[in-house]
């Protein structure tokens, strides 16, 4: 990193950042670490983010960490691009917010699929004051992997245009279940595509080594219970055998549960692209963001449903139950309710090639 000092927050802290710690008068490199500070509180599958950056004198540059890729519950690859599309929207919202300029070419070499972004420094630009609120979301941010509150007023018309308009800005299509029927559908197709999964063992080992004990120090993954509490679903009658994670997880149990919670949820969304690839998804990754950060500024929480979005004989029954012909690319539940906790998250000089 050209011997470059950077902002190093604890592991622990990492979702504590202030505005006001923006190093304006520090270089180029340092001015970036604290950037940075923001990428990394990307969402990602599993929450491996996998990404790595690379800070010169003149910027930085984004890689995916091809050594966190799940090549089974994503084979194309595409999650692990979204998550590094996520990242790359923070940190153009903290630039903008902190008057810096970045010039960004994405995908910069096809002969190296890794190499996610380009982002050379261009001096300074005024503040972008209107995307402040962006910014200070980002930390806020959390995947809500539980039910919503079901006696919440659904989202506003207008708030759903206003999310629309933002996945417009990164050409990517954003639609929305129409009714119950869609939703239920839509519901039918996770499950499916979760029962597939779960009779997969080599699939089950692959996410058993990104799931972590409730008091792990692991600074990735996510804890077990995230992917099942089976006391919040009284409505759904679990036996008493299923009182027992290990065993419910890997049956019938998960499978409904999941799609109780499709079904009950106030919104499912799916972002699409007219086209399919590596480009197509780096800009789904950045939508993705950008709608899920005015949502929370809305009091409005998120979750992924990627499982039908991998097999493509379940991703091409998703367009229509939201009219949208476009490539599926991202499908995600929202709704209100509690703040769950934030996830663990790697110290930056572990994702920080030549640190």
């Amino acid at each position: 990193m050209n011997g470059a000092s950077t902002s190093r927050p604890p592991p622990a802290d990492a979702w504590r950042v202030e505005e006001s710690e923006f190093p304006r008068d520090a270089t180029v490199p340092e001015q970036l670490g604290y950037l940075l500070r923001y990428a990394i509180l990307a969402s990602s599958l599993y929450n491996t983010q996998p990404w790595r950056f690379r800070i010169t004198d003149a910027g930085l540059d984004l890689f995916a960490d091809r050594s966190r890729w799940l090549p089974l519950a994503d084979p194309q690859a595409r999650q692990m691009i979204v998550a590094c599309g996520a990242a790359l929207f923070n940190l153009r919202t903290a630039a903008g917010c902190h008057g810096v300029a970045l010039r960004v070419d994405v995908c910069p070499d096809p002969r190296d699929p890794d190499w996610i972004a380009r982002c050379a420094v261009a001096g300074e630009v005024a503040k972008r004051v209107d995307e402040t609120a962006l910014l200070r979301a980002i930390p806020m941010r959390r995947t809500h992997h539980k039910s919503f509150a079901r006696d919440a007023p659904p989202p506003t018309p207008a708030l759903l245009d206003r999310l629309k308009q933002a996945a417009d800005a990164h050409a990517i299509q954003l639609s929305f279940a129409a009714d119950d029927a869609a939703k239920t559908a839509v519901a039918d197709i996770v499950a499916e595509a979760e029962r597939r999964d779960l009779a997969d063992p080599g699939f089950v080992a692959e996410r058993e080594r990104w799931i972590r004990p409730e008091q792990s120090d692991r600074p990735d993954g996510v804890p077990r219970s995230y992917l099942l509490n089976l006391r919040e679903l009284p409505d759904f009658g679990a036996p008493e055998w299923a009182q027992e994670i290990g065993a419910a997880e890997t049956g019938t149990y998960q499978v409904e549960r999941l799609r109780s919670l499709v079904r009950a949820s106030p919104v499912l969304a799916l972002l699409s692209s007219c086209q399919d690839g590596r480009e197509p998804w780096l800009a789904a990754g950045e939508a993705l963001k950008h709608i899920v950060l005015i949502a929370r500024n809305a009091g409005i929480w998120a979750s992924y449903l990627n499982g039908p979005i991998q097999r493509q004989a379940l991703r091409s029954r998703l367009g229509p139950l939201f009219h949208n012909a476009a490539f599926p690319q991202v499908l995600l539940r929202m709704g209100y309710g509690f703040e769950p906790p934030p996830t663990a998250r790697r110290a930056l000089e572990d994702v920080l090639d030549g640190y």
